[in-house]
């Protein structure tokens, strides 16, 4: 009995440092180069999608090795998106937006990892968003060709959390580069597949969808 015992303590430890070997943990931060795809129309005016979003995502991972050159990667991130937009109505009623299209999710990416070369490795799989903060900030340009001619601006900021899709789903595509002393970098593309707002206004026709490139540094403990 104390023979069983002995080689079941010996067993249990061992799986433990195996399994320690095989899993790692860290953290990572890094820039989003946000933007939007897709077409967004209305009869009366011409919608563009013009600029990017410039912002940061900051979060955990955790990496399960399957074999020496395979893994599987798992991240939960704070990350900001959105896009910039122009709404140009003046043809119709002299008025002309400028808006900002601000979107926060928590994600949850599950990557399949594959070791290229040494320290090199590409990552892709599946991503799943959750909106916590959508707002838009707008600068509104009226004309009026009353006296001469003449332009109002008005600047204002709305919550449209109600009108944006609680989940949003994507597929990551990118590579990491880890080096010796538990530093990584890491460049992704983010292909936005589900659209972003509810359109419940039926005045607005839009398959408006995500895609954000990210530029990580990160560590693993």
């Amino acid at each position: 009995m104390k023979k069983h015992l002995i080689q079941f303590v010996i067993l249990l430890l061992s799986t433990t440092c195996f399994s320690q070997n095989d899993f790692s943990y860290g953290i990572k931060a890094g820039v989003n180069f946000a933007s939007a795809h897709g077409e967004a129309s209305d009869s009366n005016s011409q919608i563009g999608y013009d600029e990017s979003r410039t912002s940061f995502h900051a979060g955990v991972i955790s990496e399960l090795s399957l074999s020496n050159k395979f893994s599987l990667q798992t991240e939960l991130l704070y990350s900001q998106v959105g896009v910039n937009y122009a709404y140009d109505n003046r043809p119709a009623d002299g008025a002309k937006v400028d808006s900002d299209l601000n979107l926060d999710y928590i994600t949850l990416a599950i990557l399949g990892k594959y070791q290229v070369y040494k320290s090199l490795s590409i990552e892709a799989g599946p991503q799943l968003g959750y909106i916590l903060n959508a707002n838009v900030e707008q600068n509104r340009s009226f004309f009026s060709q009353i006296g001469g001619g003449s332009e109002t601006v008005f600047n204002e900021k709305n919550d449209i959390k109600d009108d944006i899709n609680n989940f949003d789903f994507g597929f990551a595509l990118g590579s990491s580069y880890e080096l010796n002393n538990g530093l990584f970098i890491q460049l992704r593309y983010v292909l936005g597949l589900s659209e972003i707002p509810k359109n419940e206004n039926q005045t607005l026709s839009t398959d408006l969808k995500n895609a954000v490139f990210q530029l990580s540094l990160g560590y693993k403990f």
